[in-house]
């Protein structure tokens, strides 16, 4: 088979822009943990932890509803795709507005986030899910340097305001909360105005969109949901079983490795129009599944590789380029970098799962793997602190992964039966 020329060059541009995007944050930490203290990273790591999950309820993944129906729809339905999201978010966001005034503030001051700071959590996630939707309009049209060059640029002005609110402003914790919403609310208002949504609510077939959105999204509040427990509340229960400070060291752990999934991410983002398009071709037209496989295999390759490379070297980096206060996180980061490698086979393969809308079995796998996992992370972080979330990450990683495999080759499998 030869490989699609503009294929690789997407790949190499969602890579390259990923790779500077996360390359900025992850070079500044030998910075940030000399003026952020361990306290001060477990306060960003709670805040990033309420930010992830209240995202998950904002917009219920229509940025996902709208890359499963860019193929299917004719040119002028998919402007009106990307209002009907917009405006979705808009009413979901409402909704989780006034569930933060009714929040009891007793609920957040152990993990040290007052009502203020969630209502910050609130517009963040409110903003990240406008752009999502953006980015997920630039991804499925193939417009990878967009892509990146959006991405990179709020990742830049993020953490450019961050140095300057923590080292010259000295406004520690708070410095980098701030500096995310400077970043993003004004793109997420410019694309959000410019789209015009609020027109959506004028036809019925948009209302129709709205629920559409809805049923897609619904089913998948507790694949979200299970996301922020696998990924986030291993936080939660360091930061009230052992201290903030340890939550922090975890949270500077897990920043390192999440490197690799960003990676992993990246390259699915370059791929996933391709393997939608394969998909919608491979319908009529046999010939497309052998496609499908081959692309698996290779990234399976150099997934693998770039993992070896990152055992290898990971543990004299961190020696080396990490404060002395954050030391301890050491031995966890062999067992947290295989748990994101893992994730590779789920990337791959749940992009299967996604494109067969059978968004409610992805749920039951990841919701019930997630709740196993919070169960055993809350076990073993008595027994032996911080390596409990990691060992249970690891465990929660290789079940998830496992499963997504199995149903999405029988996903594959179908489109083979198909003819």
């Amino acid at each position: 088979m030869k490989v699609n020329g503009k294929l690789l060059k997407d790949i190499f541009i969602h890579i390259g822009g990923d790779f500077l995007s996360k390359a900025i944050p992850f070079l500044l930490l030998p910075v940030l943990t000399r003026y952020l203290s361990s306290y001060d990273y477990g306060i960003v790591g709670n805040y990033q932890s309420v930010v992830s999950i209240l995202t998950s309820l904002i917009g219920l993944s229509s940025s996902a509803w709208l890359a499963t129906e860019y193929y299917s729809n004719a040119e002028g339905l998919k402007q009106k795709n990307f209002q009907s999201c917009l405006a979705f978010i808009l009413i979901t966001a409402l909704i989780v507005f006034a569930l933060i005034l009714v929040l009891p503030e007793a609920l957040t001051e152990k993990i040290g986030l007052t009502r203020e700071i969630l209502g910050l959590a609130g517009l963040h996630a409110t903003g990240a899910a406008i752009i999502a939707v953006v980015l997920s309009q630039f991804q499925v049209s193939k417009r990878a340097l967009q892509f990146a060059s959006l991405n990179f640029t709020l990742i830049f002005f993020s953490t450019a305001i961050a140095l300057w609110m923590i080292i010259s402003q000295k406004m520690g914790y708070m410095g980098r909360i701030y500096s995310f919403l400077i970043a993003y609310t004004p793109v997420a208002l410019y694309y959000f105005f410019q789209a015009r949504p609020l027109h959506t609510f004028k036809t019925e077939a948009s209302k129709r969109r709205l629920t559409e959105i809805a049923r897609f999204g619904l089913p998948l509040v507790p694949h979200e949901l299970s996301s922020w427990i696998s990924n986030y509340i291993d936080r939660v229960f360091i930061s009230t079983l052992i201290s903030i400070e340890s939550a922090g060291i975890y949270t500077v752990v897990f920043q390192i490795c999440y490197a690799y999934e960003a990676l992993l991410i990246a390259t699915n983002r370059g791929i996933v129009p391709y393997m939608y398009e394969d998909m919608s071709r491979a319908k009529e037209n046999p010939e497309a599944v052998p496609k499908i496989w081959k692309r698996i295999r290779i990234l399976i390759a150099a997934s693998t590789t770039i993992y070896l490379i990152g055992l290898t070297c990971g543990p004299f980096l961190y020696k080396h380029f990490i404060g002395g206060d954050f030391q301890q996180g050491l031995v966890v980061l062999p067992i947290l970098l295989t748990a994101f490698y893992l994730k590779t086979y789920y990337y791959l393969f749940v992009n299967f799962i996604f494109y067969s809308k059978k968004t409610l079995r992805l749920s039951s796998i990841t919701a019930l793997v997630a709740v196993a996992q919070a169960g055993l992370s809350f076990a073993l972080i008595k027994q032996i602190g911080i390596f409990g979330p990691a060992w249970a990450a690891l465990g929660g990683s290789l079940l998830t992964s496992g499963l997504v495999v199995w149903f999405g080759v029988k996903e594959i499998k179908a489109l083979s039966k198909s003819h």
